[in-house]
């Protein structure tokens, strides 16, 4: 089983770029925001700090059961999240290990570009729609108070600038750079 685990701040490209490989691979694609109604579901938008941490917690756990399911299938899957440093850490070292355990592979591919091109990106209506980030203002506040551009702790890290080069270029690199067809 292989994880491709994308990671990069908001309009960085990885549903766009997650969904290329996808296509181009066959492997599922599960972008960290369609646990995003579930959680929300039961804990709607509330300015609580105690409330958004049982909210962040959930989205998670929902996270994590949906990998699972994928490695105990071996399903092959691409899974994005805006990894923000050492908040995300425990995270992802749980899921690199529930991957290793079942004999699988983690590849990370983070995705950056200049704070021009996200800010440009960042009102596009696709976003909306996927209940992404879609405020120039609540980007510049989420990269300014969140460690967005930290890289992973692992060492198989491709990087990609995607404000030089197309999605379909930047899949192309990943699905060269770890073998994934």
């Amino acid at each position: 089983m292989k994880l491709v685990f994308i990671y990069g701040p908001p309009a960085s490209g990885k549903t766009t770029v997650g969904r290329e490989i996808a296509r181009r691979t066959g492997f599922s694609f599960f972008f960290n925001h369609v646990t995003v109604p579930a959680a929300r579901a039961v804990f709607p938008r509330r300015h609580d700090p105690k409330y958004e941490l049982a909210y962040s917690d959930l989205l998670k756990e929902l996270q994590y059961a949906g990998i699972k399911a994928a490695v105990l299938t071996d399903v092959n899957i691409i899974f994005t999240l805006a990894y923000s440093g050492t908040v995300d850490d425990v995270f992802v070292e749980s899921v690199v290990d529930l991957v290793e355990s079942h004999g699988g592979t983690v590849q990370f591919v983070q995705l950056h570009a200049p704070d021009e091109v996200l800010f440009e990106r960042v009102s596009h209506p696709d976003r909306e729609m996927l209940g992404k980030v879609t405020d120039a203002h609540h980007l510049q506040d989420l990269l300014q108070t969140r460690d967005l551009r930290a890289a992973v702790r692992y060492d198989t890290v491709l990087h990609i600038d995607t404000g030089s080069i197309s999605p379909v270029d930047a899949a192309e690199r990943a699905i060269n750079h770890f073998a994934l067809t």
